[in-house]
């Protein structure tokens, strides 16, 4: 097993803190908010079965890659790690966020789509869709996976060697194996309140054959969705008090 990328960061979950400083950060800004609005629209016309449509060969494609590089791994994995600092919102606040998410997720069609649009695909812009798991890009390609929720006992032990509950007040963990079930992805994410806000040990694992922009790229990931997830999870507590 080999440490492949260690990042910590700074971030505040009030949007308010991170206001364009310069004519320049106003225009990629700018930027930014007219691709979201773009990808918003094609995700749109293209839910679930038609993005699924879309992306057929790419996931058929993908599939053939990761089970090569799971199968020749011999069970050994790399991972990386990114500790989030995040000024302005607890961890129960953020957690609260995640498990009304993944209720609606669970819930009816229309309560699902709701919460797609609502959260999953705003937190990030390469969340395809939820069509037989999850469907998001990784090592740069799309790539299907079943994440869950997998208690800490059940997973394996080069993981829960990570587990620091004496510092942590959440741990969570969870499993992403392809579609056949072949264990791809784990994650192991820690969370902890300090004095102006809450700390997010956060983990990944892929074989140990895949190129290292995997876990490269999960670290961005991970980046861009925590730090829109804690901003949505801020506006919807001010919303309902």
């Amino acid at each position: 097993m080999k440490l492949i990328q260690s990042k910590t960061m700074v971030i505040h979950a009030n949007k308010l803190m991170n206001q364009p400083h310069n004519d320049d950060e106003q225009i990629d800004l700018w930027e930014l908010t007219a691709a979201n609005r773009a990808v918003t629209n094609l995700r749109k016309l293209l839910y679930e079965d038609k993005m699924l449509a879309l992306l057929k060969n790419e996931l058929a494609e993908s599939f053939t890659l990761n089970k090569k590089y799971a199968d020749t791994s011999d069970n050994d994995f790399n991972y990386g790690q990114l500790i989030l600092q995040i000024e302005g919102i607890t961890s129960e606040i953020l957690i609260e966020s995640v498990t009304k998410l993944m209720n609606a997720v669970k819930g009816s069609t229309n309560q699902a789509r709701d919460m797609m649009f609502e959260q999953t695909f705003v937190v990030h812009p390469e969340h395809y869709a939820l069509g037989g798991g999850n469907i998001e890009t990784m090592g740069g390609h799309p790539v299907l996976t079943k994440p869950m929720p997998t208690p800490i006992n059940m997973m394996p032990k080069f993981i829960r060697q990570f587990v620091d509950d004496t510092q942590y007040a959440i741990v969570t963990a969870g499993s992403g194996p392809l579609q056949d079930d072949t264990p791809f992805t784990y994650v192991l994410q820690q969370y902890k309140n300090t004095d102006n806000g809450m700390e997010a040990n956060l983990m990944i694992w892929y074989p140990a054959n895949c190129p290292d922009n995997y876990v490269e790229e999960h670290i961005e990931h991970y980046a861009v969705e925590f730090r829109n997830g804690c901003r949505m999870a801020l506006q919807r507590q001010s919303q309902s008090e």
